[in-house]
């Protein structure tokens, strides 16, 4: 029995092989958003496997049988992502997930920054879907405590505005979206209410839809049979708006757009805004100050929101720039904003370079 077992191991082995030449490697995952094993990055016998199973015929067609399956069966967490109710897919992040050590970390270099450079300064962490959406999350799903990790930043960041934003979300939840239900980001109106606390002003925004197809990284994680695209909102833009992009990021080699139209072509629509994540890009806008935006992806969507309000925005991604922020700030700022979300500033290994 054994021995059947191999030979048919074996054969499974050798016909995977045989199709991956048949019909040619992907270097790429669109759905994933992740570079594939290729037979070039083979190195030892666990590098065989992983090529494999990245190369087989048909992977994503698989994989969806799979998560399908898992569901069915009672399953609630595939790939470390919550299905949740109403459609929510969740990124998963347990108190354990948590990088506690380091968020204290990145706290501590915020207030150093802030002092060193005496520079105004807002900080707003945007709280996870299931902060704000407890009530989606499947049964007994376990999640970083949120209570706690919002009061010690309210403890350590005394140089500094800190800025929680959850009571804002948790209002407006019953009146629109507040994040998508097949990515981790949050909307844009979600964005806007923020924004408009933030900024202390009434004035409303117009929204155009510019797509409805959208399905984003969670249900990458998962390609759940039935996932329906979402809408992709963003604020109308009057008039041309200069801007200029530097540093590789995740799409180097998107155009200087504030909305850039090309990546609605690609699975990932979020992109959009901005053409994606870039080390440095610098934004000309109608008001009469400026703005030192250091953020995560998260902000991409306010960006266009801030137009009217300052006169330059020098939008930084800490993931991807290098130069010294020192040297940075000789350019002469009036504010800073430092806006992530949660788990991603906790997580981030690149904040010490605002206090270098």
């Amino acid at each position: 029995m054994r021995r059947a077992f191999y030979i048919v191991f074996l054969a499974l082995m050798v016909a995977g092989g045989v199709m991956i030449f048949a019909t040619g490697e992907k270097t790429f995952s669109e759905n994933e958003k992740r570079a594939l094993k290729t037979m070039s990055d083979i190195e030892n016998t666990d590098d065989i496997e992983k090529v494999l199973t990245d190369q087989f015929p048909a992977r994503d067609m698989w994989l969806s049988l799979s998560s399908a399956t898992r569901y069915i069966c009672g399953q609630r967490m595939i790939n470390d992502t919550y299905i949740a109710k109403d459609g929510y897919l969740f990124d998963v992040c347990a108190e354990t997930d948590f990088n506690k050590s380091n968020y204290i970390k990145n706290l501590t270099m915020i207030n150093t920054f802030a002092t060193q450079n005496a520079i105004d300064t807002d900080v707003v962490l945007i709280p996870s879907p299931y902060v704000i959406l407890s009530d989606k999350l499947p049964a007994n799903a376990p999640v970083y405590d949120a209570d706690e990790k919002y009061e010690e930043a309210k403890e350590l960041l005394t140089d500094v505005n800190f800025i929680d934003v959850r009571d804002i979300l948790d209002s407006e939840k019953d009146r629109m979206q507040i994040y998508y239900k097949t990515d981790h980001h949050w909307t844009s109106r979600a964005a806007e209410s923020v924004y408009r606390s933030i900024a202390s002003t009434n004035s409303g925004t117009d929204f155009t839809t510019v797509t409805d197809s959208f399905r984003g990284t969670m249900y990458a994680r998962t390609l759940l049979p039935g996932t329906n695209g979402e809408d992709i909102e963003a604020p109308k833009i009057e008039g041309e708006i200069n801007i200029t992009a530097q540093g590789g990021g995740d799409h180097p080699k998107a155009g200087e757009k504030l909305y850039d139209e090309s990546m609605l072509e690609t699975s990932d629509k979020y992109a959009y805004f901005l053409g994606g994540n870039r080390a440095r890009t610098d934004i000309e806008g109608k008001g009469d100050k400026n703005l030192l935006l250091i953020k995560d992806s998260y902000a991409n969507c306010v960006i266009p929101l801030m137009i009217n309000d300052y006169a330059h925005i020098t939008v930084v991604d800490l993931r991807y720039y290098n130069e010294n922020v020192s040297d940075l700030l000789k350019e002469g700022f009036d504010k800073a904003i430092v806006m992530y979300e949660m788990t991603n500033f906790a997580k981030d290994a690149n904040i010490f370079k605002l206090a270098i």
